[in-house]
C-alpha cells in the first residue's frame, strides 16, 4: 500500500503541478473567522506553488480551530489555535473493489495569541505546514528531476 501511495505521489507531483490545498476555519466570531481564513489563504498563495481549492478537490487540508480565551473577569485574552494538516488519500480493503476517500494525518500546530495577532499566527501556521508537509515533497521532486 505504501509503495502504491509513493508511486501515486511521484506521478502527480513530478508533473510540476501546484499543491491543491483547502482551508477550513472553525471560530465563533464570523468577522475573525473570515479574517483568519483570508490570512491563511494569502500566506498559502504567497508560497507560489499552492492553489487554494474546495475541500472536496484538495489534496492537502489545513484545518484550524480557534477558541477565544477570556479571564475569570470576562476580559478577552486572545485566541488558542489548533491546526491539523491532512492529506486526502484513496482507501480500500486489500483486494477489494470498494474504495473511499480518507485523510492521512500529517501534523499539527498549536499556538496562542492576542486579539491583534491573527495575521501573525496565520503566518506561523502556514510556515509550519510548509515545513512539515510541502517542503519534503518539493525535495522529492527536485531529487527525482536530477
Amino acid at each position: 500500500m505504501k509503495i502504491l501511495l509513493l508511486v501515486l505521489v511521484l506521478s502527480t507531483s513530478l508533473l510540476g503541478q501546484k499543491f491543491s490545498v483547502s482551508v477550513d476555519v472553525s471560530l465563533k466570531d464570523v468577522d475573525s473567522k473570515n479574517s483568519l481564513k483570508s490570512y491563511l489563504s494569502r500566506e498559502l498563495r504567497s508560497l507560489g506553488d499552492v492553489e487554494i481549492t474546495e475541500a472536496s478537490t484538495a489534496r492537502y487540508k489545513v484545518r484550524v480551530v480557534a477558541i477565544l480565551s477570556s479571564s475569570k473577569g470576562g476580559s478577552n485574552l486572545g485566541y488558542a489555535y489548533s491546526s491539523t494538516f491532512l492529506e486526502s488519500v484513496e482507501c480500500s480493503y486489500p483486494g477489494g473493489t470498494q474504495k473511499w476517500e480518507c485523510s492521512e494525518y500529517l501534523g499539527n500546530y498549536l499556538a496562542i495569541g492576542d486579539m491583534e495577532s491573527i495575521q501573525k499566527n496565520a503566518s506561523s501556521i502556514i510556515v509550519d505546514f510548509d515545513t512539515a508537509v510541502l517542503e519534503p515533497v518539493r525535495k522529492l521532486r527536485r531529487s527525482t528531476k536530477e
